[in-house]
This record gives structure tokens, C-alpha cells and sequence, in this order.
């Protein structure tokens, strides 16, 4: 299970994993939604009989993903973990759909089911007004990473944001993984980030 969250980054290891579950209990109510998401996908996989391999990864990091979106906006209120529960459901279905529609032709999945729940979940949600209580982003996530460019610490603050956490020392700790489990794929996401702004 770490190792598939790992993949999130592309660091395909383990202990990334481990680090991404951990830096997201610097927002308590999110880490606690992205478990409560990934047990309701486990479960959901369990009760479909299938057995768990490697080929089930996308759908860890995408429910996961899914559990961290609403975990950084609602507080766990009982109708927000209806509403968590539901789309983790749906993500789990979503994750079959398009990796039944994408193995034909040799294409991994990505985050794909994640963007579908999710933009079909920010859509459902402003009818529920109820539900939204403001993003829950702790006051010093944001604090700069001292005696470097300002470049460096946006680019740092935009690997914490795909975490939920866009603060420069969540994404430095989040490089600091990639670069030493591969520093080419580390190399990518910067260089990658510099030509893209």
C-alpha cells in the first residue's frame, strides 16, 4: 500500500509513501479523510473479491488523493463523511471504468478517476452550503524556506499543493524524497515547473 502511494510522485518506493501519509497529518482533518477514503476503497475491493496487486495502485493514491480534497475543505461533520464515503465510492468505480477503457490500449490511468470524483464532487457541493467550512491549511504552512530564490520555494509550495499542503516545507520534504530515491525524476518535476511558468 505505501509503495502505491508513493506513486503519486513517481518515486515508487515504499518509504515515499510512508512520508506522504505522515506530512498529510500536518492537516489532521485531511489525513484522517484520506484514511477514512482509502479504507472504503479496501473495503469496497475486498467485498469485490479481487485480490490486491500492483495493478490496483491507481486505486490507493486516487482515493487517497480524493480523501485529501475533502478532508482540506470540510470538517469531518457527519454529513461530510456521507459525503467522503460516496465519493471514494465513486472513485473506486471510476478507477475500474477507465482502467477497464485505458488497458486496451497500454495507457496507465494516472490521476483520472481522482479529477472526475472530485470535479464532480466540487460541483454537487455549492447546493449544500452547509457542508463547506473553509479550507482547514495550518497558519504557518506557508512560511518560506529562508536564503533561497523565490522561484525555488514556489516550486516547492506547488509540490505541497498537490498534497493539499501548498506550503514550501511540505514540498521540500516531498523533493527531498524524490531527489534521493531519483534525482532524474526530481530533475523532471523542476525543470518541468520552471519551463511550465
Amino acid at each position: 500500500m505505501f509503495h502505491a502511494l508513493s506513486e503519486i510522485f513517481f518515486i515508487n518506493h515504499w518509504i515515499g509513501g510512508v512520508a506522504i501519509l505522515a506530512i498529510s497529518f500536518i492537516n489532521p482533518t485531511m489525513g484522517v479523510a484520506g484514511l477514512i477514503s482509502l479504507g472504503v476503497a479496501l473495503a469496497l475491493h475486498r467485498l469485490a473479491g479481487k485480490p490486491f496487486t500492483s495493478a490496483e495502485n491507481p486505486i490507493v493514491y486516487n482515493t487517497l488523493l480524493v480523501g485529501f480534497s475533502v478532508g482540506s475543505v470540510f470538517g469531518l461533520t457527519v454529513p461530510a463523511i456521507v459525503l467522503l464515503v460516496t465519493s471514494s465510492c465513486l472513485t473506486y468505480v471510476t478507477c475500474w471504468w477507465v482502467g477497464d477503457r485505458f488497458s486496451g490500449q497500454g495507457l496507465p490511468i494516472l490521476s483520472i478517476p481522482f479529477v472526475i470524483a472530485t470535479s464532480l464532487l466540487y460541483l454537487a457541493v455549492p447546493r449544500y452550503p452547509n457542508l463547506m467550512h473553509g479550507t482547514f491549511y495550518p497558519e504557518n504552512l506557508a512560511v518560506l524556506v529562508p536564503y533561497i530564490p523565490s522561484v525555488v520555494n514556489w516550486f516547492f509550495s506547488s509540490l505541497g499543493a498537490i498534497l493539499f499542503l501548498p506550503g514550501p516545507w511540505v514540498g521540500l520534504i516531498v523533493a527531498a524524497i524524490m531527489f534521493v530515491r531519483s534525482p532524474l525524476t526530481f530533475a523532471f518535476a523542476f525543470f518541468g515547473f520552471l519551463l511550465g511558468g
